[in-house]
């Protein structure tokens, strides 16, 4: 459509209209040509990490083939919201919710706009979201107005649970509490089993998963629609017949300590990963 409304092929109208006047310097269209620092994509199998299938980006165009760093995204979503990439009539029609949302990335309560989630988070905070991913790779980046707070999350390990990371770096940020067990030194047992129990606790019962639409596993579990449930769980992405909605991270006890840490060094290095 672009193209055809143009004259221009899509990623130069990108590139001279968005890019460019942005000086957003880290980010482009992937082509055959050799990228200095670009991430390389990994998945997970059989307990190891491999190296992610093989996708011609020049198949998936605006769904996946743009590369970008977390410095230029925050200058896009800082741009994009903040009007000067759109007129404020445009914008408000971009972020006007039309249909229902569900699913992974999709605010606690709200709707699927032009290519965003609108909604509330589960304590009440307006959310304007989106996940991404593409083999070997996924995104997050949520954006919460009233609070002036935007989070984005890049990982080059496509399982990796982008949308709980960013719920946790926003909770950090509006200073949440974030329980990391990993980082905990109990002084007894019994200290310990209380620790766990309020972890479970909180785990079940307060902090949303992207995985089952952005509520608690109890909300999830106690839907009186069970159309509601069982379209959550044909997101999930190890299959749709529906799981224990308590079961343990799939990354293990350190998941804290692999992907916020990483998230750290991606901003400082300006790595390059596809979004």
């Amino acid at each position: 459509m672009i193209w055809k409304a143009s004259g221009v092929p899509y990623a130069k109208f990108v590139q001279d209209n968005i890019f460019t006047p942005l000086s957003m310097k880290d980010s482009g269209y992937e082509s055959d040509a050799v990228l200095a620092r670009r991430a390389s994509g990994y998945a997970r199998k059989d307990g190891m990490i491999v190296n992610a299938s093989y996708i011609d980006m020049s198949a998936v165009t605006a769904a996946g083939a743009f590369y970008s760093t977390t410095h230029d995204l925050l200058i896009w979503e800082k741009a994009l919201l903040g009007g000067k990439l759109l007129s404020q009539a445009s914008l408000k029609k971009m972020t006007r919710p039309f249909k229902d949302a569900w699913g992974p990335g999709a605010p606690f309560k709200g709707g699927y706009a032009m290519g965003l989630y609108v909604g509330t988070t589960l304590d009440g905070r307006r959310e304007i979201s989106h996940t991404g991913d593409i083999s070997g790779f996924v995104s997050m980046m949520a954006a919460y107005p009233d609070d002036k707070l935007i989070v984005i999350v890049l990982s080059n390990i496509g399982t990796a649970p982008s949308g709980n990371v960013a719920s946790n770096v926003a909770d950090v940020a509006l200073g949440k509490a974030v329980i990391l067990l990993n980082e905990t030194l109990f002084a007894s047992l019994d200290h310990a089993r209380e620790a766990l129990d309020d972890w479970k606790d909180d785990y079940n019962t307060v902090r949303p998963h992207s995985a089952i639409g952005n509520v608690p596993p109890a909300v999830y579990a106690n839907l009186s629609d069970p159309e509601m449930q069982r379209v959550g769980s044909l997101d999930l992405p190890w299959g749709s017949a529906p799981h224990p909605v308590a079961s343990p991270s799939q990354q293990g006890s350190k998941a804290g300590k692999l992907y916020l840490p990483a998230i750290q060094r991606w901003v400082s290095d300006h790595q390059l990963t596809s979004v």
